[in-house]
């Protein structure tokens, strides 16, 4: 028995390196011996997908598919029936629903070890599962009640099966969608007019009526990972029906149309940042739709009159989805920036045998590299799921950045429009603080005066302004920022002395100086150049690190009283504040987000090891691994830094993983990549140094991931 199929639901995706040659496949996924299958979720890597297949006896099985061991049976639970709804992250922990051997039709969680278990009912005789949390905790869905009621629930292994109840007057709730962590629900419930609505739920608020948009009609379809942004579909005071985007701080918002009077949000990026589905236009056509920042913008069709985006990736960089061509045919397609709406048919037909075509797309994993969908395998002639397998060639550029002449250089800093900066020897061996640019490739700053050596330490957003220090043969450090083609001192507390300048904004430096004491402090030079302390913790030296976009924040780390390293986070209203640590004695900020809100650095735990961390004001400091956090990107999602002496990543939906793992196929045998400094507020840009086998030298690299 099939009681719902469900696509489009929240997936899990694993930013994991895979065992497969960096070569392009289609993988025909088939059935369990009949004749049908359906895809219900994907997790991570794009190699573990989980839906539904008939036996050879019209039975229907939940089943689990890789490339390397096929599509395995993952049973029942006694009856004749089951079908696996949703996958956590890692592929370890599969949800679903099945017939038990008394006939009821109960929520299910599968594992390797343990097989499929029942997560129970809320007292009645049917649940479903629709959402599944990162790391396969959480479970969300339907169920009976004793009265026969459909109620929302959230399943934990420590409280079970908990009701979320309704809105004020309704009969009906049901739980569609999860965050990354488990701690948000969204779905839909009904009011006592039938009306129905979309809700947001958390333990501390409850279930929350998100309203409409004017009408009497609300329904979510998706939610960003962290929990923050929901959005769907609603009925305005017209009748029409809108996409929405739902924030705390705004509400529910009308996303428009193209010129029609309806759209359609069929879901959102995972750091909400795009929403993508379809609109009309003012002539009736139905066409694949993105939202963002910069209003909606109609991605076009194949030639027809409708098309719809199912699935993105983070930032919305590559949407998939399918689209009507000329004939009228659907055929599934990927839409990226630069490339406009690719027909997946065509671009891989050498992957296809004849007749074989590709019609719908329903997600793509965040690497880049696999879609999965549905088309028509003309070899057994009939319609099956597929898993398309693009190899490198979508995943980004690696630009090995090269030296000024000698054997090693490093970046350390990137713009949002990819201009670098970092250190590279010359010819005769001495460090030099470079600018790249794709156009220009490197160019050396100079140096001051007659002084030894120079290193850039930081880039402003828009690339114009770029901090460092140059040092003498006495190894004294000297301030400097570059600005319109020089380079230029920056004073110092006490007029001479050690300096660093550390980090740059549009209007602002900060870094070190030495004062009368001969001690460290951090300072903020300001539109004129001119150095203010930012005071210390408490002891003796104080380093500041890094800098927001507008100037207004300052991170670092300083000494407490007790000669403890802190890290620290400095305001124009707060002044210097201590940011705690991960349970041990010490800790040090490295990298600030734009916009101020997250931090990260290294903290010592209670067990005295070094471990990375990201703060923010509402979750305080949470650990993140065996990484040296340099750097986050603006929405705080994305960071970079090392672990282990491999450049790292850490994002909230794949955890931490190394980046050459993540990039794989862009690397030449034997080259690596050693450390990431920095990424661009857009996470567009990660730079850092590697090892390039091809140059044999230590060199700076920018990898571009867009697509």
């Amino acid at each position: 028995m099939r009681i719902r199929a469900r696509f489009g639901g929240v997936v899990a995706w694993v930013l994991g390196a895979t065992s497969l040659l960096w070569g392009q496949q289609v993988y025909w996924l088939g059935a369990l011996g009949g004749d049908w299958s359906e895809v219900g979720a994907v997790a991570a890597n794009g190699m573990t997908v989980v839906g539904e297949a008939t036996l050879s006896n019209g039975e229907s099985r939940a089943f689990r598919w890789t490339p390397t061991s096929g599509m395995q049976n993952l049973g029942t639970l006694g009856g004749r029936w089951s079908a696996a709804t949703a996958v956590s992250a890692d592929g370890s922990v599969i949800a679903g629903s099945s017939e038990n051997a008394s006939g009821a039709y109960l929520a299910f969680r599968w594992t390797q070890a343990g097989g499929m278990q029942t997560i129970g009912s809320l007292g009645g005789m049917w649940s479903e599962v629709n959402a599944i949390s990162a790391d396969g905790q959480v479970i969300v869905g339907v169920s009976e009640d004793g009265q026969g009621n459909l109620r929302a629930f959230r399943w934990t292994q420590a409280g079970g099966m908990q009701n979320l109840g309704i809105l004020s007057g309704g009969t009906y709730s049901e739980a569609k969608y999860v965050s990354s962590d488990g701690s948000v629900v969204v779905g839909d419930a009904d009011l006592n007019d039938g009306s129905l609505r979309a809700f947001r739920w958390t333990q501390a608020g409850g279930m929350q009526n998100l309203g409409t948009l004017g009408g009497n009609w609300s329904s979510v379809t998706g939610i960003s990972a962290d929990g923050q942004v929901i959005v769907g579909v609603s009925e305005d005071a017209q009748g029409n029906l809108r996409a929405f985007r739902w924030t705390q701080a705004g509400g529910m918002q009308d996303l428009g149309a193209l010129g029609g009077g309806y759209s359609s949000a069929t879901g959102v990026s995972s750091d909400g940042s795009v929403v993508y589905g379809n609109a009309a236009d003012a002539d009736g056509n139905l066409l694949a739709a993105r939202w963002s920042s910069g209003g909606v913008q109609s991605l076009g069709s194949l030639g027809g009159a409708w098309s719809v985006i199912q699935h993105g990736t983070r930032g919305g960089r590559m949407l998939v989805g399918g689209a009507e061509n000329t004939q009228g045919q659907l055929r599934a397609v990927l839409w990226t920036e630069n490339s406009g709406m690719v027909n997946l048919s065509q671009r891989y037909s050498s992957l296809l045998s004849a007749g074989s075509f590709l019609e719908d797309a329903q997600f793509v994993s965040e690497t880049r590299r696999f879609v999965v969908g549905r088309g028509y395998n003309a070899q057994r002639q009939r319609y099956e799921p597929f898993v398309l397998d693009m190899g490198a060639e979508w995943i980004g550029r690696l630009h090995w950045l090269g030296t000024l002449g000698g054997r090693a250089s490093m970046a350390v800093g990137v713009s949002d429009s990819g201009v670098v900066v970092g250190s590279s020897q010359d010819a005769a061996g001495r460090w030099r603080a470079f600018r790249w640019t794709q156009a220009g490739g490197m160019q050396p700053l100079g140096v001051l005066g007659t002084l030894a050596g120079s290193y850039a330490t930081g880039v402003s957003s828009d690339g114009a302004r770029i901090s460092g220090y140059c040092t003498d043969s006495a190894g004294r450090t000297f301030a400097f920022l570059w600005q319109n083609g020089q380079m230029q001192t920056l004073p110092t507390l006490i007029g001479t002395g050690n300096s660093m300048a550390t980090a740059v904004s549009g209007n602002a430096v900060t870094g070190t100086t030495r004062n009368g004491s001969g001690r460290w402090q951090a300072v903020l030079w300001n539109a004129l150049n001119l150095p203010a302390s930012l005071g210390t913790l408490g002891g003796r030296d104080c380093y500041a690190t890094a800098l927001s976009a507008d100037g207004s924040t300052v991170v670092g780390y300083g000494a407490d009283a007790s000669g403890n390293l802190r890290a620290f986070r400095w305001t124009y209203t707060g002044g210097m504040q201590a940011l705690g640590t991960l349970g041990g004695r010490e800790s040090i900020a490295y990298g600030v987000s734009a916009d101020s809100r997250f931090i990260v650095g290294v903290s010592r735990n209670a067990s005295g090891r070094w471990q990375g961390f990201r703060w923010s004001q509402s979750d305080g400091m949470r650990a993140l691994g065996l990484i040296t956090a340099r750097a986050v990107s603006a929405d705080g999602a994305t960071i970079v830094g090392s672990g282990g002496g491999a450049a790292m990543l850490w994002d909230s939906l794949g955890g931490l993983r190394p980046l050459q793992q993540e990039y794989a196929g862009l690397l030449s045998a034997g080259s690596t990549l050693i450390d990431a400094y920095a990424i661009s507020p857009s996470g567009r840009y990660i730079v850092g140094f590697g090892y390039n086998a091809q140059t044999r030298r230590r060199e700076a690299f920018l990898l571009d991931t867009a697509p």
